[in-house]
């Protein structure tokens, strides 16, 4: 009897453990919908077309899976994936359908958490013979919607 009695206390703390692994992922505390504005800039030495700065609204998720998409005012769609990386969160992000062409690129994202607030920061570079050609960036801190 004690025997059948610890078998089903393990099957049972089992379980519960496999139900809350579930329910908690990595990327649970940056999960949700967020938006606000970002800024967006470009920098290019052989290109001045490519120069840019503009400042928009943002507005998306990041799903438990690290999965996000992301939409702004100037048309611009962001898909990637998100994953830990120490006390922080990064990935890359593919930017798509951008007013300005230049945009279009493939990010290096960073995410970070503080309080109730994310921030988001993204770069890209196109590198030349010894030196950058041009740079991308855009950045901004996100709250919950």
């Amino acid at each position: 009897m004690k025997r059948c009695a610890k078998y089903v206390l393990l099957v049972l703390l089992f379980k519960v453990i496999s139900a809350a692994a579930q329910t908690t992922t990595p990327l649970s505390e940056i999960s949700g919908k967020w938006t606000n504005d970002i800024q967006f800039s470009g920098q290019s030495q052989f290109h001045k077309s490519e120069n840019f700065f503009w400042v928009g609204k943002l507005w998306g998720f990041i799903e438990s899976t690290g999965r996000f998409r992301f939409a702004s005012q100037n048309g611009c769609n962001f898909e990637g994936l998100a994953y830990p990386a120490y006390s922080w969160y990064e990935g890359q992000a593919s930017v798509t359908d951008c007013s300005t062409q230049a945009m279009n690129r493939i990010y290096s994202v960073q995410f970070r958490k503080s309080g109730a607030f994310l921030s988001i920061s993204a770069t890209t570079t196109t590198l030349g013979i010894s030196r950058v050609e041009a740079s991308y960036a855009f950045k901004g801190t996100l709250s919950r919607y």
